[in-house]
Order: C-alpha cells, then sequence, then structure tokens
C-alpha cells in the first residue's frame, strides 16, 4: 500500500511539478494515514454499502413475507372473531385493514387491496398451521398467493434499508477513529443512523397511512392521489412540520432498537470470530464467508431479539395508534386518542390493564424479528464480502 502511495506521488510530481504536487502528494498521504487508522486498505464505497444491503433487503422480504401471509390467512379464517387486539387487526371481521411485516417494516394495508388473502379464491381447505398454510396456499393457490403485498412494500423499505445500513457503517468507522469513542460506536452510530432513515421517510410513511385509511369510506377526509399532491395538500393545510405528524412514537420505538441492536450485534459478533477464527487478524475480504456469514447470523438474530424485547412497550403503543387509527369510529374521538402521547398512552395501560398487556404479542414477536434480522445482517456482510474481493475495496473487522 505505502508503495503505491509513493508511486503516485511520484507521478504527480512529473506531472504537475512545484508546490501543487507537493500538496497533492502530501493529501495522498494523509488520506492514506486515515484509512490505515480507520484499519482498512481501502474502505468499502457508500454505493457498495448500498448495494449490499439492497440485496439483503430483498432476500429477507422474499423469505420473511411467505410466513406473514401465512400468519395472516391463519388469523383471517378465525371462526369467532371480535375485537382488534395485539397487532393483529386481520382477525377481526369488521375492520378494514390489517398489519403486514415483510421482514423489514411493518404495515398497514386494505383488505380491499387484498382480497385473496380474506376470501381466498378456489377451495382451499382449512388451515391448521404455518407449515400446513404454506403448503396448502402454494398446492391450492400458486406460488404467487405467498407474496401478495410484498410489491408496494419494497417500494418504501427497501430504500430505507440501504440508506439506514450504509450510514451505520460510515458513521460508525469514522467514530472509531477516536480510541475515547470506540467502544460505543456502534451504539451512536446505529441511534442516529436510524433518526436519519426514520425522519427522512416519515413523510412518504404519512401519506400512504393517510391513503390507506381514507380508502374504508368511514367518515376520514379524502386524500389526494398521487405522492406530490398530497404532500402539498398536508402542507398546505397545516405546514410543513405536518409531514413529521406520528414520527415521535415511531423514533421512541426504532431508535432504541437501533441503538441497542448494533451495540450487541458487533459484540456478539466479535465474540462469535473470536471462537471462529482465533488469533486471526479479519478483513471483510480475507474472512472465509461461512465464517462471516456463521458469526453474522447468530448474532443477528441474539441481537434483534434482545433489541425486541428492550423496546417491546413502544412497539405495543405505535400498533394501538394504528389500530384506533383504522376502526370504524367519529373523527372526534379518534383524533383524541391519537393526540395522547406515547408515554401516555403507556401509562393509561398500565393504570387500566396491567404492566403484562405492555409485553403483549412479545413471543410472536422475537420470533419474527429473530430471523428477520439475522438474515438482513449476514446477506450484508456477505455483499460487503462479495465487493471487498472483486473490488479490492476492504473493512476492518474489529475483533475483541
Amino acid at each position: 500500500m505505502e508503495s503505491m502511495r509513493r508511486m503516485v506521488g511520484e507521478r504527480v510530481m512529473a506531472v504537475c511539478g512545484g508546490e501543487a504536487a507537493v500538496a497533492v502528494a502530501e493529501a495522498a498521504a494523509e488520506e492514506g494515514q486515515r484509512r490505515d487508522q480507520v484499519g482498512t486498505n481501502e474502505a468499502l464505497l457508500p454505493w457498495q454499502r448500498m448495494a449490499a444491503s439492497c440485496t439483503g433487503a430483498v432476500l429477507t422480504s422474499l423469505m420473511m413475507t411467505p410466513l406473514d401471509v401465512a400468519k395472516v390467512r391463519l388469523q383471517a379464517q378465525s371462526p369467532t372473531p371480535t375485537i382488534c387486539v395485539g397487532s393483529t387487526p386481520a382477525s377481526c371481521s369488521g375492520c378494514s385493514h390489517y398489519t403486514y411485516n415483510n421482514g423489514l417494516m411493518e404495515f398497514v394495508r386494505p383488505k380491499t387491496a387484498s382480497r385473496h388473502v380474506f376470501s381466498p379464491v378456489g377451495t382451499t381447505p382449512y388451515l391448521t398451521g404455518t407449515i400446513d398454510a404454506l403448503t396448502k396456499i402454494v398446492r391450492y393457490e400458486g406460488m404467487r398467493s405467498l407474496y401478495n403485498g410484498l410489491a408496494p412494500t419494497l417500494v418504501l423499505s427497501v430504500p430505507a434499508t440501504m440508506l439506514y445500513f450504509s450510514l451505520y457503517d460510515e458513521m460508525r468507522l469514522r467514530l472509531e477513529l477516536g480510541p475515547e469513542f470506540a467502544p460505543y460506536a456502534p451504539l451512536v452510530a446505529g441511534g442516529v443512523a436510524r433518526t436519519i432513515a426514520v425522519t427522512s421517510i416519515a413523510p412518504l410513511e404519512l401519506i400512504r397511512t393517510q391513503m390507506q385509511a381514507s380508502s374504508n369510506g368511514k367518515g376520514q377526509r379524502a386524500v389526494p392521489k398521487g405522492i406530490l399532491p398530497a404532500l402539498r395538500a398536508n402542507v398546505a393545510e397545516a405546514g410543513m412540520l405536518s409531514l413529521w405528524r406520528g414520527l415521535a412514537p415511531s423514533l421512541y420505538r426504532d431508535v432504541p432498537f437501533s441503538a441497542v441492536y448494533w451495540f450487541g450485534y458487533e459484540r456478539i459478533r466479535a465474540k462469535m470470530l473470536v471462537l471462529l477464527a482465533p488469533g486471526e487478524e479479519l478483513t471483510v475480504a480475507t474472512a472465509p464467508p461461512a465464517t462471516l456469514f456463521t458469526a453474522a447470523f447468530a448474532a443477528g438474530s441474539v441481537a434483534g431479539m434482545l433489541a425486541a424485547a428492550v423496546t417491546h412497550p413502544f412497539d405495543v403503543a405505535k400498533t394501538r395508534r394504528q389500530i384506533e387509527m383504522y376502526m370504524p369510529d367519529s373523527d372526534a374521538r379518534r383524533a383524541s386518542k391519537v393526540a395522547q402521547s406515547t408515554f401516555q398512552l403507556l401509562a393509561d395501560m398500565v393504570a387500566k390493564e396491567s404492566v403484562a398487556s405492555l409485553y403483549t404479542g412479545i413471543l410472536p414477536r422475537l420470533a419474527k424479528i429473530a430471523p428477520a434480522c439475522a438474515i438482513m445482517i449476514s446477506s450484508y456482510e456477505l455483499g460487503k464480502h462479495f465487493f471487498a474481493v472483486t473490488t479490492g475495496y476492504d473493512d476492518a473487522i474489529v475483533v475483541e
């Protein structure tokens, strides 16, 4: 690496000459020293991280969506639906929407856009479990039925995931330049990256939610068709900041989740790599793919469950807000509910129900979060490995 820098400096001197050449050569040397401090030869470029995260996001969605479709179908065939509770309005026959998770983000989708989930075409027999549901849906309705609702959710979740993962890695590498910040780099970078990603897509999330809510014909005001007209209408009615209404509940859940997740992931992966490759100085390029995959998959699964357990009360609060928005209710009553702050809502749940109500549905969420996090992060690490091997850019791996 040092000989390459020297050669570049000599070429610049020959072409430019004088003080300009010296300045360029010094700048190149400083950049090389900076990258050496980070622990890399040439750090992966932002577009390579984004491409790796895009691949991971699509793969995660393809693997997790069938499980959620099977879950919705099992809930929808319930013989005695009563009221929408927990995180599954699909079990309520009177509700117009249902929650849907593609492994990256949770969405509330209109049942009218997913008719064959709730009124299956053909003569699909009664479903008795997840495996039975997957098998019978494919046999009687075809493979495409397992991916109902996937395309519209990818439009929002994949770009958000690309931004989130690439920002995290870039910030973590820079924070690790300072020894005093290095131990907390994943915690800070994870929280900040998630804040930026969630804030960036919040206006689009708001418009999508408003469009879905207005489609049930239960008193909600009409929303202009198209993203730009809807954005303009919101700004004209309530100002620019109105585009970020509802951002706080998402931040309360997603930012702590991200901070805890990345802090746990980096620590657990480092311990795993010590066990799998003892005494080796690894980079993304030199680490064996099997070792990278195993360490990332295990660390992602455990860190995901830990983060989900810590932040679950905020997930319950957000879900209740979503359910209230789509329940057949008067506008005034609905507005009074949504106006309640997240912490007020949590305190109200504890007072009227119990502390246990804050952890309603935690087991199904852990069962969903663990594989989704494992698939996403292991795919992302293998994607970075591919670019590191094929392009010569590389990232260091900090092993404790």
